[in-house]
């Protein structure tokens, strides 16, 4: 296992709170914060110059309620799916001004989706709390084209537990690609699902089954799914990059019983190949909260709490 040593990078004037996911786009590094008066920072990484806030939280039109991650789904396009609008929206940074654009993609009526990634402007890509499925691939009408697998079971007992209990113990992180690669890594069970789209179809590529989720499903109100994690077993992947040759996954493997809140920080990163054979193995000199990979430098970046969250960076060699 290679160990990583990182740096930190020091922007002046800016200040992270809860960190929801970071992407880097050209010299642009974007970071959700849910914490800050408004949802993104827009640094220029290779100046080290802070931009500024955007995002605006609100109800209105282009304003972000709870946005669920930041998306890179092809070479030009930045999106996130805001959950309790049931909305994608496009990031734009306006490298001439200096800011980002933010705007509506499509919005759906069906608020059961944990996540959704445009394939195309009239397709995409959703992972949520199904009663009959995993995945699903709909149409900006919010019409389902076509569904894929159940939620894990490791027993013919838990298999018992209906899809939609199972959805809520098994969430994770959901990345694709503009090649159409597509992975999906568990955050409370050391699970690693890879395909490959193809039109309104998911083509299984490979699967990494090295644990399941321990928890005991809440049926105590009627018409809702909740479930309560045992703190004593360990937190899985915590983040997720892809490549078209490798995925990246930011493995924990710390309990809540023992490291209460930092649980979620993570010192591992595990790549696999698209069929699942791990390739390569990390190990961080301080642990991270997220990550993005710049495949191009060789560069992940991540945020660390030192104590505060810091932006800080690590070179990785080639696989």
């Amino acid at each position: 296992m290679e160990v990583l040593q990182h740096k930190v990078i020091n922007v002046p004037n800016v200040i992270i709170g809860s960190t929801g996911g970071l992407q880097k786009k050209g010299n642009s590094l974007i970071i959700l914060d849910y914490k800050s008066d408004s949802l993104f920072h827009l640094i220029d990484i290779k100046n080290k110059i802070y931009l500024g806030q955007f995002g605006r939280k609100g109800q209105g039109p282009n304003e972000f309620d709870h946005p669920n991650n930041i998306q890179i789904y092809d070479n030009d396009q930045i999106c996130c799916y805001d959950g309790n609008k049931a909305e994608v929206k496009k990031i734009e940074i306006d490298s001439m001004n200096r800011k980002i654009l933010c705007s509506a993609i499509v919005k759906f009526r069906d608020n059961w989706n944990f996540d959704v990634i445009p394939i195309s402007s009239q397709t995409f890509l959703a992972h949520g709390c199904y009663e009959d499925a995993m995945f699903r691939i709909i149409n900006e009408k919010d019409e389902t084209l076509s569904v894929f697998a159940s939620y894990p079971y490791k027993d013919e007992s838990e298999k018992n537990i209906s899809n939609r209990l199972r959805a809520m113990a098994y969430q994770g992180t959901m990345r694709m690609n503009g090649r159409g690669y597509m992975a999906f890594a568990v955050t409370h069970a050391k699970l690693i699902y890879l395909y490959m789209v193809d039109g309104d179809k998911l083509i299984k590529l490979g699967e990494i089954i090295d644990s399941y989720a321990k928890y005991t499903p809440d049926t105590s109100v009627s018409g809702a799914y909740s479930v309560a994690f045992d703190g004593k077993y360990p937190e899985c992947y915590m983040d997720l990059a892809i490549t078209d040759d490798f995925v990246y996954a930011l493995y924990s493997g710390r309990s809540f019983k023992e490291f209460e809140t930092s649980c979620r920080e993570s010192e591992y990163i595990y790549v696999y190949n698209w069929i699942g054979k791990l390739v390569k193995s990390y190990k961080l000199d301080i642990p991270v909260s997220r990550f993005c990979l710049d495949q191009q430098s060789k560069k992940i970046y991540a945020i660390a709490n030192l104590p505060d969250p810091t932006i800080v960076v690590f070179d990785y060699g080639k696989e």
